[in-house]
Parts: structure tokens; C-alpha cells; sequence
């Protein structure tokens, strides 16, 4: 082998060992690229998953409730709320007793009547009229 031949020999070797390398680094970038991205979609789909199985639930709640408003003793809930009454039934109202005036006792004064807010500022400012 001449001294050519090894220089030539030698620029391929390392040439191709550059070129390994940097197909290398490109295939590792590459897949932690395709790493990143799977991860990424994994989380996705389980935010995805979570909100299927709180609109499953919500559904079933949803369904359990049509389910009671359709039903003779929501309807039935639904009258009473609004006063009303079966067939036969008498509605009572009940009232609240009114409150009686106690007496003044004796020799209090009588109670004067309301005034409006202006008579009540002149007779603080200026006395009675």
C-alpha cells in the first residue's frame, strides 16, 4: 500500500465514522422526539378518559333523576309545593295568630303618631310647630 492509498483509506474511515455519528444523534433525536409525543398523547388520553367517566356519571345521576320527576311522587311533591290537593282532601291553611296590642300602663303617654322624615328633622332643629 503506498502512503495515498492509507491518507485515502484513513479520510474514508473517518468520514464514515462522522457520518455514523451523525446519523446517530439524528436517530436518538428522532426517537426522543416519538418518545416526547407518546407521552404527550397518553396524557391526553387519560384527561380524554377522566372526563368520559365523569359525563358516564353525570348521566347515570341524570337519568336516575328523570327517572323520579317522572314518577307519582315527584308529581305528587310537586302539588303539595304548589298548595294544592287530592281529590277528597280538605287543604287546611294555617295562620299565624296575630299579635295583640299590650295597654299602655297607667299614666304613660300615648304613643304620637309617625311622623315623615322632615317633621322629624324641623322639630329636632327648630322645636314644635
Amino acid at each position: 500500500m503506498t502512503a495515498r492509498q492509507t491518507d485515502l483509506t484513513l479520510v474514508l474511515s473517518r468520514f464514515l465514522l462522522l457520518f455514523m455519528g451523525i446519523l446517530l444523534v439524528y436517530l436518538m433525536v428522532s426517537f426522543g422526539r416519538q418518545v416526547a409525543v407518546s407521552y404527550q398523547r397518553r396524557q391526553e388520553l387519560d384527561r380524554v378518559r377522566d372526563k368520559q367517566a365523569a359525563a358516564l356519571t353525570e348521566s347515570e345521576r341524570l337519568k336516575g333523576y328523570l327517572e323520579y320527576a317522572t314518577s307519582e311522587p315527584a308529581a305528587e311533591e310537586w302539588a303539595r309545593t304548589q298548595g294544592w290537593a287530592k281529590t277528597g282532601e280538605v287543604p287546611v291553611i294555617v295562620v299565624a295568630p296575630g299579635v295583640e296590642p299590650t295597654p299602655a300602663p297607667p299614666g304613660a303617654l300615648p304613643a304620637s303618631s309617625p311622623v315623615s322624615n322632615q317633621q322629624a328633622w324641623w322639630e329636632l332643629f327648630f322645636g314644635t310647630r
